[in-house]
């Protein structure tokens, strides 16, 4: 006697690959809506995106990214931007990959060092 065919695992198989399918499609919406999101362009890197958006869940302050220039390179930085904490910190510059360019000393510094200064996004506007 042969015993029947079990289609109910192929039904279990076919289950989940559909839902492997749609998470690993969730996870690449995810990284595009964030990319459009912040306002980055195509040259950025995740990691660079990644460290500039940290604690953005929270708009105190207005968190704002900054595109600029320092010693002729394009830089990326974060910085608070709201009457309330505008210099409170010195930012770090970083290159389109998220490698660190240089750390400001103090918010002088950077007044005189970085120019060209473009808003691609505050937090809360």
């Amino acid at each position: 006697m042969h015993k029947p065919f079990n289609t109910s695992f192929i039904k279990i198989a076919v289950l989940v690959l559909i839902a492997l399918t749609l998470a690993s499609g969730c996870k690449k919406k995810d990284e595009i809506s964030k990319r459009v999101k912040y306002g980055f362009d195509n040259v950025v890197s995740d990691k660079l995106i990644d460290i500039l958006t940290q604690g953005f869940d929270n708009c105190t302050c207005a968190p704002t990214i900054f595109k600029a220039k320092y010693e002729n390179q394009i830089v990326y930085y974060f910085r608070y931007a709201s009457a309330y904490c505008d210099g409170i910190i010195a930012p770090t510059l970083y290159d389109s990959q998220g490698n660190i360019v240089a750390k400001m000393n103090d918010v002088f510094e950077y007044s005189e060092k970085v120019s060209e200064k473009e808003v691609i996004y505050r937090c809360g506007h």
